[in-house]
């Protein structure tokens, strides 16, 4: 057996990454990232047995003067092992244990591997190749959606159905909309809810902008808007027949009041129901009590990721005058 390191997906990649556990481990997703966020280069590493590929690891790499970051995955997006078609627990380690060699060259100011729900090899892996300071438990959120949009109402509680009614009483609408005008309103009001959150970084947008032109058709700005204003958004992909995300949020003071966002995902999960999917990734909640809740609701629960990885200390404070 060896672990080789791949710059470029060939198709041998490519077969084992489609087999991953959701969108933001598929060949797909990784060329828009590298389109949309340029700093950004690839690297798979691959455990091999007998010339065939059974395993992959990917992550990204961003270089900026004199260090750079390791990540599997980027943007709240999970990554980690993926075992194809004879993957072992040998694999899993062998994999891990090169992303961490790579991790802790002396150049290298942060690195991260997030998995999503691994199984015992996965996360065993893990466990051994990180000390446990480095390793934490962090949940995700999931809907299990029903059959049809009836069964989805009869779920919810009265307080969600009232939220919902109100929303629509007070003339909030809402459509899936891809054009540069709906892009920049939906930015205005991200930019207006992610300057209340502590994180280090904020998405551009062109990035997003780019996110959009590559995925197509399967992603989305689904838009509440409330006397032709914006007030609530996501941005939302999907893989086709399997799943839908939601991405990047976007909120308004006013939203909150108006009930918008119980608004955008009932119509939201409603199209999925009618579409055929059955899986909705409701994205991490960064232990965010209310934003649980308000998840939790709709029929989420929780799911395990684990986060290996470690930071320098200084590294935050350049994110921040960095973005």
């Amino acid at each position: 057996m060896s672990v080789t390191a791949h710059a470029a997906l060939t198709p041998e990649l490519r077969a084992v990454l489609e087999q991953g556990p959701s969108l933001f481990l598929t060949p797909r997703w990784l060329e828009t990232l590298l389109a949309a966020y340029p700093r950004f280069n690839l690297t798979v590493f691959a455990s091999e047995r007998e010339g065939r590929v059974t395993a992959v690891l990917p992550f990204m790499e961003a270089r900026r003067a004199l260090w750079r970051e390791a990540v599997s995955l980027p943007f709240g997006c999970h990554g980690g092992v993926v075992l194809g078609p004879g993957g072992t627990a040998d694999d899993a380690h062998r994999l891990v244990r090169a992303f961490v060699v790579r991790a802790r060259r002396l150049d290298v100011v942060r690195h991260e591997l997030v998995a999503l729900d691994p199984g015992a090899d996965v996360r065993a892996a893990l466990e051994a190749s990180y000390p446990a300071r480095e390793v934490s438990e962090r949940t995700t959120w999931i809907v299990d959606l029903p059959e049809t949009p009836e069964a989805l109402w009869e779920s919810y509680d009265t307080r969600l159905r009232r939220s919902i009614r109100r929303a629509r009483e007070a003339g909030v609408t809402v459509a899936v909309a891809r054009d540069a005008a709906s892009l920049e309103a939906f930015y205005a009001a991200y930019a207006e809810l992610s300057a209340t959150w502590d994180l280090s970084w904020k998405h551009p947008l062109p990035a997003l902008r780019t996110v959009l032109e590559r995925m197509g058709d399967d992603a989305g700005l689904w838009l509440a808007r409330h006397e032709g204003r914006v007030v609530a958004g996501e941005l939302a992909l999907c893989r086709p027949g399997r799943e839908f995300l939601t991405w990047v949020p976007a909120a308004t003071a006013a939203s909150r009041e108006l009930r918008a966002r119980h608004l955008l995902i009932h119509e939201l999960l409603e199209h999925m129901i009618r579409s055929g999917y059955r899986t909705f990734h409701f994205g991490p909640s960064a232990g965010r009590e209310g934003l649980e809740t308000f998840k939790e609701a709709f029929g989420a629960t929780p799911r395990p990721l684990v986060h290996a990885g470690w930071q320098a200390a200084w590294v935050g404070w350049v994110q921040r005058v960095r973005w």
